[in-house]
C-alpha cells in the first residue's frame, strides 16, 4: 500500500473539485488515476488509544459540586445549562443529541406506592432513509429527573404547550449544536476543568473509561455510548491494565498479600555485576526480544520446560536484577494481553479467558517485583549515606 502525504490527499479533493465545475485543464482520467492510489489512513479511533482522557478525582469532586449546587428558579436558562451539565455526566451524550432531544423524550413513571421512576429516550445517529433518528430508553437519576420535570414546567409557562424542544434559546428556537459545545465548555471551565484541546466528548469519554475500568464488557459500552459497533469501546477497554493499576495498589497495603505474593515471587534480588552471563534469562514477549531481567539458578545446561520470562517471575529460581529491566516486561505483557482482549471480544469470550487472566497474574507479579526492586535500592542507598 502506497502512503501518500496530506497535502497529496488534499491536491486530490482540490482536482476533483476543479473537474466537477469544468475548469480547463483538469482532465478526468488523470483524476482517476489519483484516485487509484490508496491511502495509508490511521484508525479512525487510533486518537482516542493514544490519548485517552477522562477526569482526575479532584475533577470530578469540583464538577459534583457544580452540578448540586443551588440555582435561583427565575434563572431558568442557567438551570437548563445545568442540567445539560448533570446529563453529560450521567449518560455522556453527543451535541447532536442535545440538540435533538425532544420534551416528548422525557418520560415518567409514578408507581403504586408514589415512587418515581424517570426514563429518557435519547436519540441516537440517524441513519440514511429516516426522518427522525432512533431512540433508545436510558434510566436517569432522581435528581435529575426532578429537575428535568420542572425545566419542561417552565418551559411550557414561558413558550406555551405546543414547545417541542427540551432545550431552548431564550427565544424558544431549539438550541443549536454550536451554542451546546459553547455552553458546556464554558461550563466545564467554570468548575475549573481546563484541559489542553478540550472538547465537550471530555465527559463521555471519562464515562466510557469509568466503564471500562469497573470491568465492563466493550459491547456494554458500545450499547450504553450508542455506538453501533465494538470499535470505538476499545479504546476504553484498552485502559484495562488501570485496573491491574488499582489491584496493586489496593492489595499492596496488605500485610497478607505481601506475605503471599513472597512465597511465590521469585527468588532473592541480585545484582547484575554479580552473575555469570551464561545464567541470565532472555526470551521474547509480543514479538519484542527482552533480555537483562534476571539470572536462573537452575544449572547452566539444564533445560527449564517453562516457558522464559512468562515463568519466570512466580519461579523461586529466578533471581531479578536489582536494576533488570522489569517495566520492559510489564509493557510488553499488557501489549500482549490487549492483544487477547480484541481476539476475545471477536470470539465472544471475554469473560472466560484463561490467558487473560494468566497474564493479569504475570503483571501483577512483575509489578511486585519492580516494588521490590525499588524498595531494595531504596535501602541500599539509605545504607549508604
Amino acid at each position: 500500500m502506497v502512503e501518500i502525504s496530506r497535502e497529496h490527499y488534499f491536491f486530490r479533493t482540490f482536482y476533483r473539485w476543479a473537474l466537477n465545475r469544468g475548469i480547463l485543464g483538469f482532465d478526468k482520467e488523470i483524476y482517476l488515476a489519483l484516485k487509484e492510489i490508496k491511502t495509508s489512513r490511521l484508525d479512525p479511533y487510533e486518537r482516542i488509544f493514544l490519548f485517552q482522557s477522562g477526569l482526575a478525582l479532584d475533577e470530578e469532586i469540583r464538577l459534583l459540586q457544580r452540578i448540586e449546587r443551588n440555582i435561583q428558579t427565575q434563572n431558568w436558562s442557567e438551570a437548563q445549562f445545568n442540567i445539560m451539565l448533570h446529563l453529560s455526566f450521567e449518560l455522556g451524550p453527543r451535541s447532536i443529541q442535545f440538540h435533538s432531544l425532544d420534551i416528548a423524550d422525557f418520560e415518567l413513571i409514578k408507581s403504586a406506592d408514589h415512587d418515581k421512576y424517570y426514563t429518557l429516550w435519547l436519540p441516537m445517529a440517524k441513519k440514511v432513509g429516516q426522518r427522525r433518528p432512533e431512540r433508545r430508553p436510558r434510566k436517569i437519576t432522581t435528581r435529575l429527573g426532578d429537575k428535568i420535570s420542572q425545566h419542561v414546567s417552565e418551559l411550557q409557562r414561558r413558550f406555551g404547550s405546543d414547545c417541542e424542544p427540551l432545550f431552548v434559546n431564550p427565544n424558544g428556537r431549539r438550541l443549536s449544536v454550536t451554542e451546546i459545545g459553547v455552553r458546556l465548555k464554558q461550563e466545564l471551565r467554570e468548575t475549573g476543568i481546563d484541559k489542553p484541546n478540550q472538547v465537550t466528548m471530555l465527559l463521555r469519554h471519562h464515562l466510557g473509561q469509568g466503564l471500562a475500568d469497573q470491568g465492563t464488557p466493550a459491547d456494554m459500552i458500545a450499547e450504553l455510548l450508542g455506538h453501533n459497533s465494538t470499535v470505538a469501546a476499545r479504546a476504553y477497554v484498552t485502559a484495562t491494565p488501570n485496573i491491574a493499576r488499582i489491584k496493586e495498589k489496593a492489595l499492596g497495603k496488605s500485610p497478607a498479600y505481601q506475605r503471599i505474593m513472597r512465597s511465590l515471587l521469585t527468588g532473592k534480588i541480585v545484582q547484575r555485576r554479580d552473575t555469570a552471563p551464561e545464567r541470565a534469562v532472555r526470551g521474547v514477549i509480543d514479538t519484542q526480544y527482552i533480555g537483562d531481567i534476571g539470572a536462573c539458578a537452575l544449572p547452566v545446561h539444564t533445560h527449564c520446560p517453562y516457558n522464559p520470562i512468562y515463568a519466570c517471575y512466580t519461579c523461586k529460581k529466578f533471581h531479578p536484577f536489582a536494576d533488570g529491566r522489569h517495566e520492559q516486561v510489564k509493557d510488553a505483557l499488557q501489549r500482549e494481553a490487549q492483544r487477547f482482549i480484541d481476539m476475545a471480544e471477536l470470539a465472544g469470550d471475554l469473560i472466560h479467558n484463561r490467558p487473560l487472566a494468566q497474564h493479569q497474574t504475570t503483571i501483577l507479579a512483575v509489578s511486585a517485583t519492580i516494588e521490590r526492586c525499588r524498595q531494595q535500592t531504596g535501602d541500599a542507598a539509605d545504607d549508604a549515606v
